[in-house]
């Protein structure tokens, strides 16, 4: 995806990203727009990925399948399996504020 402002170009975002931020496998999905207290308009890539995070009780393994994610618990003696809608699964669709 390239940027342009006033018909220049200013940069391209990545459509594919291996690591970010601890996540793997990132595919860009879209762009999140903030504004900054002077005006200035900010660009942020957002991404859906493979995702693993270690809970106390369990591991949770988030994968992405285009409109609908496959959420994996894995727990001490049993592993849960859910489908969710992206729209209620929010957990990696997050724009990269730190660039």
């Amino acid at each position: 995806m390239k940027i342009y402002h006033n018909a220049q170009f200013l940069s391209r975002l990545k459509r594919f990203v291996f690591k970010n931020n601890g996540d793997w496998l990132n595919t860009l999905i879209g762009i999140n727009l903030t504004e900054s207290e002077r005006g200035e308009i900010h660009i942020y890539p957002v991404y859906r990925s493979l995702r693993f995070i270690r809970f106390p009780e369990f591991l949770l393994i988030e994968i992405p399948l285009s409109k609908k994610g496959l959420v994996i618990l894995i727990k001490k003696y049993r592993i849960e399996c859910f489908i969710l809608d992206a729209e209620t699964l929010n957990l990696s669709d997050v724009g990269n504020t730190n660039q």
